[in-house]
Formats: structure tokens, sequence, C-alpha cells
């Protein structure tokens, strides 16, 4: 477990990191290689918080982790910049439940081999919104 107190600044991006890597099977060296480090040592850091994600890192291993690269590019600033994550969130829909929810949904049918499943924008922004819509109602 990656301790999250202020010993390791870096826990929040690390424990998501371990999860995604765990969750899409690729080796570190395949992910290392997709995401433009020289080795998988890197990653490796950066899974026990021993080193920082850099931003302009952010996309291309989010694709190879086959992650939303806006959730992690969120992960990211809430973690380095706190006061800009605040900001985005306050201007934009980026962190919404229901964007998250419908996501997690799409990517577990892909991870299921489900592709024949036709999940367009609309179908998505539906249960975006349904899942937006389910969480107010638990307040």
């Amino acid at each position: 477990m990656i301790p999250t107190d202020k010993q390791n600044p870096n826990a929040i991006v690390a424990q998501f990191l371990t999860k995604a890597i765990e969750e899409c099977g690729k080796s570190q060296i395949t992910i290392a290689k997709e995401a433009g480090y020289a080795n998988a040592n890197n990653i490796t850091m950066l899974k026990s918080g021993r080193s920082k994600l850099n931003k302009a890192r952010v996309p291309a291993l989010a694709r190879s982790l086959e992650v939303d690269e806006t959730d992690l590019m969120m992960l990211v600033l809430e973690q380095d910049e706190p006061h800009l994550a605040d900001w985005i969130k306050r201007k934009t829909n980026v962190n919404s439940i229901g964007r998250h929810a419908a996501n997690a949904f799409e990517n577990s049918l892909i991870r299921a081999g489900k592709v024949d499943v036709e999940l367009t924008q609309e179908k998505l922004k539906e249960m975006q919104d349904f899942f937006d819509e389910f969480v107010k109602g638990l307040d």
C-alpha cells in the first residue's frame, strides 16, 4: 500500500496508476515504451510515488493504460496544483460523477470483449445524466 500522508505527496496518482496498470494487463516494459519512457523503472517509480508524473506524459500514459486522459490529468492537477484543479472543476463539468460512471461502464464492456455493443456519444451522455441525477438523489 502506498502511504497517503505528507511523506508521499505523489500518493494519489501512484494509487491510480497502480490500479490502472493491474487492470490493463500490459507489462510495465510495454507501458513504458508506449508512454515514451526510457525503461520500466520509470513506471515502477511512478507506482511507488517516488516519482512525479509529468503533465506532458499524461496523454501517452493514459492511452497506454486505456484510461481517460482527462481523469488522469485531473488527478495530477489535484495532487500538484489543487487551486488550478478546483478552478477547472468550477468552470467545467470535468469531474462529473455521471461521466466517470459512464466511462467506467464503457471501459468494462470493452475489457469484457463486448465491442459489438454500440455506445454512441448520445447514449453515453444519457448514462452520464442518469448517474448525475442518481447521485443528486443521494444527498
